[in-house]
């Protein structure tokens, strides 16, 4: 068949009616609302961490700063980011966090309708294959369980990326242009970068596939140029998945991701649940997760066809059938002996995550026979819009969240910090012990549940002084005065990367105590000590591969008109998403300007001092005030922490926030010996606030019976055990005034 790349207003017609067919189908989808509080919810939160991260100056986070309630934990080590990062792009737009990660979403499955279309209408030379392909991946079952059931954005968008690789594969072998080559990879690594387990196995999917295709149309010598796209493609993603694979074992990943009921062979089948019972699709019943009756037909009939008059075809369609014939032995119970066997497979978890290739097997058999006589004439129209028809009626019909159980009303407003340790403090929310590091107490660690018996420890023998000079996205800046060697742990998870220097001096650092805090022994002396989170050798080796295949991208492409025409076009939607986000402050980067205010709390907690997340305040506003605790020793007890804002020259607090640190989902019974605590508080203030100057004040109190701890070596304390940490002046450009 003849190879063509031009298109008419009627390839563009084809593309606005999958666009419209793919609004019908998600339409419901933008409901308020949720497909329920776990993948879809974990989704947005990832996003928001990512955004939070910019909004620090990180551009790719290795940790999640605020996940275990700002003990932290690896994740996008581990978790592909390209979802997060598109949703946080939505988000600058002005959207909502929901209905960002909403958009993203809807975004995967217009990227696998347009994908599906444009790879068959190349493939077969034919508009109506194009568009039956386009139709029949982008309506799959499948995809849209995948949305209105499981809320799996990242699976989503590697499955939109999915027909995009094949159709960048397949031109690097019909074509001499060497820009295809860079598509090609790029398409690669988008992929890997969206969904790690999703290409787990679509890449040896696609490498199969392009090797029978490069048989078929005697392009061996092609063969080269494919395999050094994929290793481009792998090169450009080595910054993620290196450490990812790398890693694993310094985490619980295998212990909470991949047993009991998230384990493969769990999810097994016996043959009879493979097809669905009904010709429509029930997307909330007990008929989850099988290939669809429509499929069956429509690719039963499709085969049949293509056995029958497909001639040089046979070899490709038994591919596919080959292929689809695996996808589904691998979901029954009796290869559970491969599932445990082969390695890496199993963090796929559910085997029925292969439905997603059977959809795109499917709907490529069902556009290819609409490429062939008779029905590549007037009447294939006809018969097309009878196969629509049963598409639509059996994959559409039950798509309504009204008959969800799980369908859960939450809107953006409470998307956040407080909502998010709410869930993980009270609810348990997975996302929190999803990458715990291996040195944290157990897969289960709940630090917001019931608070643990005391940590039983040896006070430090002489609390060294301790100034907090520099609080910034890249860490920690101390003034030390030891008389001698003291144990400094910072309230943070370890994970390889931590450093503490001391002076000139790079200190050795370990997972400490029972929690398995960053730990280093500080020597004695007089000095600077720099606390930050960086890059391994692994990690820098593999950012220095990625940049060195993103150049050399950059460099074969540009030799060629196709390849500065993408790369032209990249680099204008990558500035355009830059200065949008710029233009609505999401690099803008708050940093805390450390001042020293120490006081002393009964010889348990030693306040060094406090940060103002700005310097000017207006009624309404919320005041961010971060707390510099070192706890000289384990805390008998839970103490809460009062902020009070208190007008000049005395009076009632016009507001006030009494809770735990971190929130209220910290304990300072947990605090060890040695530790430094960063304590952000946040302190709403009064819309009709009068303007003037005011004092912050604080203290620490015991909860049973209510009692302030006793202060000493405040700079200034109050009667009853308060402490001013500085003066404010509320209304107009005043900036605050440090005590």
């Amino acid at each position: 068949m003849k190879d063509s790349e031009r298109w008419s207003w009627q390839d563009l017609a084809s593309a606005l009616i999958i666009a419209v067919a793919i609004g019908v189908a998600t339409y419901r989808y933008w409901w308020p609302g949720l497909t329920g509080p776990y993948d879809p919810l974990m989704a947005i939160y990832r996003a928001f961490e990512l955004a939070r991260s910019w909004h620090m100056g990180i551009w790719y986070p290795r940790l999640g700063p605020d996940w275990n309630f700002t003990y932290g934990a690896p994740l996008f080590e581990f978790y592909p980011p390209l979802v997060s990062f598109g949703t946080v792009a939505f988000q600058s737009t002005g959207l909502g966090w929901i209905e960002a990660g909403k958009a993203m979403t809807t975004l995967s499955l217009l990227l696998a309708g347009m994908g599906g279309f444009v790879y068959a209408r190349w493939l077969f030379n034919s508009r109506l294959a194009g568009l039956m392909g386009g139709l029949a991946y982008a309506l799959s079952p499948y995809l849209l369980l995948d949305i209105y059931y499981r809320g799996a954005a990242a699976e989503s968008l590697a499955l939109g990326i999915l027909p995009w690789a094949f159709w960048a594969g397949h031109h690097v072998l019909r074509s001499q242009d060497k820009a295809w080559t860079g598509v090609s990879a790029a398409t690669i690594a988008l992929l890997i970068l969206a969904h790690n387990v999703t290409a787990l196995f679509a890449l040896p999917f696609l490498g199969l596939y392009l090797c029978l295709m490069a048989w078929r149309e005697r392009a061996w010598a092609r063969v080269p140029t494919l395999g050094a796209a994929l290793l481009l493609g792998l090169a450009l993603s080595a910054f993620y998945w290196g450490p990812a694979l790398a890693e694993r074992q310094d985490t619980h990943l295998d212990a909470t991701m991949i047993t009991g009921i998230l384990s493969p062979v769990a999810n097994l089948k016996t043959p009879d649940r493979l097809l669905a019972p009904g010709l429509v699709t029930d997307y909330w019943g007990n008929s989850l997760f099988r290939v669809s009756l429509w499929q069956l037909l429509l690719g039963g009939a499709a085969v049949l066809l293509l056995a029958w008059r497909g001639m040089g075809w046979r070899t490709w369609l038994g591919y596919l059938c080959c292929v689809v014939f695996l996808c589904l032995l691998f979901q029954l119970k009796l290869t559970a002996g491969l599932w445990t066997g082969l390695p890496l497979i199993r963090y796929i978890q559910f085997p029925w995550r292969l439905l997603g290739i059977v959809s795109f097997c499917i709907a490529l058999a069902i556009g290819a026979a609409f490429a062939f006589r008779p029905l590549s004439t007037r009447a294939g129209w006809l018969v097309a819009l009878c196969a629509l028809a049963l598409i639509g009626y059996g994959g559409l019909d039950c798509l309504l969240p009204a008959k969800s159980p799980h369908w859960w009303q939450i809107d953006s407003s409470q998307i956040g910090l407080a909502d998010l340790y709410q869930r993980g403090g009270q609810q348990g929310f997975a996302l929190f012990y999803d990458y715990l590091p291996a040195w944290a107490v157990s897969n289960d660690w709940n630090p917001g549940a019931i608070p643990p018996a005391p940590v039983k420890g040896t006070p430090m023998p002489s609390a060294p002084a301790l100034q907090v000079t520099q609080d910034t996205p890249a860490g920690l800046a101390l003034h030390v005065q030891a008389a001698s060697p003291f144990s400094l742990k910072l309230h943070r998870f370890f994970y390889p990367g931590w450093q503490i220097q001391a002076g000139n001096r790079a200190l050795p650092v370990t997972p400490g105590g029972p929690f398995g805090l960053v730990s280093a022994t500080m020597p004695a002396g007089d000095y600077t000590a720099l606390l930050k989170f960086g890059e391994t050798p692994l990690r820098l080796g593999g950012d220095i591969l990625s940049v060195l295949a993103l150049a050399s991208c950059c460099v074969t492409m540009g030799t060629t008109r196709l390849g500065r025409s993408t790369l032209a076009a990249s680099a204008l939607l990558l500035g355009a998403l830059l200065a949008l986000a710029a233009a609505r402050g999401a690099f803008a980067w708050p940093t805390y300007q450390p001042s020293t205010s120490p006081a002393n709390f009964e010889d348990q907690l030693e306040l060094l001092g406090y940060g103002l997340g700005k310097s000017a305040w207006q009624p309404g506003d919320v005041l961010s005030l971060r707390l510099y605790w070192l706890a000289e020793q384990n805390p008998a007890e839970d103490y809460k922490v009062f902020i009070h804002l208190v007008p000049y020259p005395d009076g009632g607090a016009v507001a006030q926030e009494d809770t735990e640190p971190i929130g209220g989902f910290d304990h300072t019974s947990r605090w060890e010996a040695g530790e430094l605590v960063e304590d952000d508080h946040s302190l709403s203030l009064p819309v009709g606030l009068a303007p003037g100057k005011y004092r912050v004040e604080m203290g620490v109190y015991r909860q049973n019976p209510v009692q302030n701890l006793r202060v000493s070596g405040a700079r200034l304390a109050l009667p009853g055990d308060r402490v001013v940490l500085t003066d404010i002046t509320i209304g107009g450009d005043q900036r605050a005034v440090s005590h």
